[in-house]
C-alpha cells in the first residue's frame, strides 16, 4: 500500500476558491488556492476546522494552543 504524500497535500476540499475568487485581505503571497469562501455563516467555519483548506494546519495550531492555555488556567487554580 502506497501512500502519495503530494497528492494528498495538494487536493483540497471541493468547496474551496482560489485567488481570483476569494478577497485580497485573505490572500498570501505563493498561495494560489484553497481559501475558504466567504459570506457564510458561522457555522460553515466551525465545520471547516475538519475538512482540508490552505488554513487548516494554521487554524488546529491556535485552537490546540488555546486549550492547552485554558488547561493550564485550570490546573493552576
Amino acid at each position: 500500500m502506497s501512500f502519495d504524500l503530494t497528492a494528498s497535500l495538494q487536493s483540497m476540499n471541493e468547496e474551496c476558491v482560489t485567488r481570483e475568487e476569494t478577497s485580497e485581505l485573505f490572500c498570501e503571497p505563493y498561495i494560489c488556492n484553497g481559501f475558504r469562501p466567504t459570506n457564510r455563516p458561522y457555522s460553515y467555519y466551525a465545520k471547516s476546522l475538519f475538512k482540508k483548506h490552505n488554513e487548516t494546519i494554521n487554524a488546529w495550531s491556535h485552537y490546540m494552543g488555546a486549550l492547552y492555555t485554558l488547561s493550564l488556567i485550570h490546573i493552576s487554580q
